[in-house]
């Protein structure tokens, strides 16, 4: 398994391979989770970007009571479809 070093300013660099396999670009955007003391790194494509937005900031109802849980519970029941 490749092995990748955390530098001074906590970043983590990608390795070519894995940069080249996911098209992955500056300012490209990633989920980020923690599931079973590993860290879950999903690149975000643009249709699905949006989509996030409109979920977490939907005009009609008030952020203070939608959890980042529901969000998340949310997403994955719609891309899962």
């Amino acid at each position: 398994m490749p092995v990748t070093v955390v530098n001074r300013k906590y970043q983590i660099p990608l390795l070519d391979s894995i940069r080249k396999l996911f098209c992955v670009k500056p300012g490209d955007k990633f989920d980020v989770r923690v599931e079973n003391e590993r860290i879950i790194l999903k690149k975000i494509t643009g249709k699905k970007d949006s989509l996030l937005t409109a979920i977490r900031k939907p005009a009609h109802v008030s952020m203070k009571k939608i959890r980042k849980t529901d969000l998340e519970k949310i997403e994955e029941e719609m891309w899962a479809a």
